[in-house]
């Protein structure tokens, strides 16, 4: 219902990401204290955000936890793998009507071409309508492909915190 409510341009590029990124299995680990997992999310977390400036912690592994001891259940995380192997993943929090697409890392050199990026928002979506949230908040960054899922440009709000006033 959804998708079948787009122009049909959108429909047919979400088409696209869907037989693009078939091959991906999406696999809920909300929860998860997986060292050995959460060491990979914070290695796909890194190298997709390296050629981006922003501000990460030192102990990736440690913000994740945090996340899933502070939000438990409203904190969402999803694994994505391709024979197997942990190639992407994303996370969502869920607060109120809203869920909020926080956290998205994947190998960009495994998974060239098979729109892994595009993918995961679509899911967050789906998900966010399988929850029955009034909206689902992307951020701020690549708004072109976001657009192509139906997202729509917010007022945004920002603050940051200086160790230095000066």
């Amino acid at each position: 219902q959804y998708i079948q409510a787009m122009k049909s341009k959108y429909r047919l590029r979400i088409r696209k990401v869907l037989e693009a990124s078939a091959r991906f299995e999406r696999c809920a680990c909300h929860g998860s204290t997986d060292v050995d997992w959460l060491n990979q999310a914070a290695h796909l977390l890194r190298s997709t955000l390296a050629t981006r400036v922003v501000a990460l912690p030192e102990n990736i592994p440690a913000m994740l936890q945090a996340f899933i001891k502070v939000f438990g259940q409203n904190f969402l995380m999803f694994r994505y793998a391709l024979n197997g192997q942990a190639v992407g993943f994303v996370t969502g929090l869920k607060i109120g009507d809203t869920l909020h697409a926080l956290h998205l890392g994947y190998d960009a050199e495994k998974t060239d071409g098979m729109h892994l990026y595009e993918r995961c928002l679509l899911d967050m979506v789906e998900i966010g309508i399988q929850m029955g949230v009034k909206t689902v908040q992307m951020g701020r960054t690549a708004t072109e492909i976001k657009s192509t899922l139906g997202a729509e440009p917010l007022q945004n709000s920002l603050v940051f915190f200086v160790r230095n006033p000066l």
